[in-house]
C-alpha cells in the first residue's frame, strides 16, 4: 500500500471512531420527534422556537428565554418559515398546530 493508501486508510479509521462515539451521544440538531410531516424536520431548537412563538413571545423575549440573540432567533424563524411554507409567525404556529407539531 503506497502513502496515500495508507493516509486514505487512517482517515476511514478516524471516521469509523468518530461515528461510533456520535452514536453514543444526543444530537440535539436532530429533531425530537421523527414523525414530523415534513420534507425537513424541525430541529430542537426550531421547535422550542416554535413553541415559544405559540405563546406570542417576541423574538427579544425568545432570545432572552433561550439566552441567544435575536439575530439568532431570527434566522431561525425564517428556517422554520421555509420548512412550514409560511410567511408570517402566524401562519407558522397555524400550520404547526395543524400537522400537531405543536
Amino acid at each position: 500500500m503506497g502513502y496515500i493508501g495508507r493516509i486514505l486508510a487512517a482517515f476511514r479509521a478516524e471516521e469509523q471512531t468518530a461515528i461510533l462515539d456520535q452514536a453514543d451521544q444526543p444530537d440535539t440538531d436532530q429533531p425530537l420527534s421523527t414523525t414530523q410531516p415534513l420534507f425537513e424536520p424541525l430541529t430542537n431548537c426550531e421547535l422550542e422556537i416554535l413553541n415559544l412563538l405559540a405563546q406570542r413571545l417576541s423574538n427579544k423575549e425568545i432570545a432572552v428565554k433561550l439566552f441567544i440573540s435575536p439575530t439568532t432567533v431570527k434566522k431561525h424563524l425564517n428556517n422554520i418559515y421555509g420548512k412550514l411554507t409560511a410567511s408570517n409567525r402566524q401562519q407558522a404556529v397555524a400550520k404547526a398546530r395543524q400537522l400537531n407539531i405543536i
